[in-house]
């Protein structure tokens, strides 16, 4: 690839924050019907985490652009140049986003059970449930490999980021 059909950093997350936008407004009225049905806030991250998967592995599937990157001028293309198979979009798509949606869970899993003082937690206070301090530690663990990964790869000369290099893919400029 020549150098200016390799994007840039800024251009890339601005198409990822354009479709995390898109979705929070279209996925807004889903989360509110969900949030009394879920046990807490790491489900409700989940499920999420199970929307955006589908929008972005369909979207790259079909058109190698999902909304944000339609408006951004990119495409994600296989190495040799063609489309990008389901499995690769599908892979892609949870690098991607795996180590954002691993920090939210991180968050999230800590939120409900944080003392409303500073000091002893009040009597019946909630406690930290066994499964969510794993999730938390498996969150943080996923966020963390995410960013080394991501730190590792982007001075490399060909600018791809660690999903692209895992599924076979790359990013390139669009006229």
């Amino acid at each position: 690839l020549m150098a200016n059909e390799m994007p840039g950093m800024g251009r890339r997350l601005a198409a990822m924050a354009l479709d995390l936008l898109l979705l929070k407004l279209l996925e807004a009225p889903l989360s509110n019907l969900l949030r009394g049905s879920m046990e807490g806030p790491v489900h409700l991250v989940l499920a999420q985490f199970a929307v955006v998967l589908v929008y972005a592995t369909i979207l790259l599937n079909r058109s190698g652009q999902t909304l944000g990157k339609r408006v951004m001028k990119l495409r994600v293309m296989n190495e040799s140049g063609g489309g990008v198979s389901l499995v690769q979009a599908a892979a892609r798509s949870a690098l991607k986003w795996s180590p954002v949606f691993g920090f939210l869970m991180l968050v999230f899993s800590a939120v409900p059970y944080l003392p409303s003082e500073v000091g002893t937690p009040p009597t019946g206070a909630p406690t930290i449930p066994a499964g969510s301090a794993l999730a938390a530690a498996l969150s943080y663990g996923v966020m963390l490999l995410g960013m080394v990964l991501f730190w590792l790869t982007r001075n490399h000369p060909d600018h791809r980021a660690p999903p692209d290099r895992a599924s076979g893919t790359l990013v390139v400029r669009t006229p």
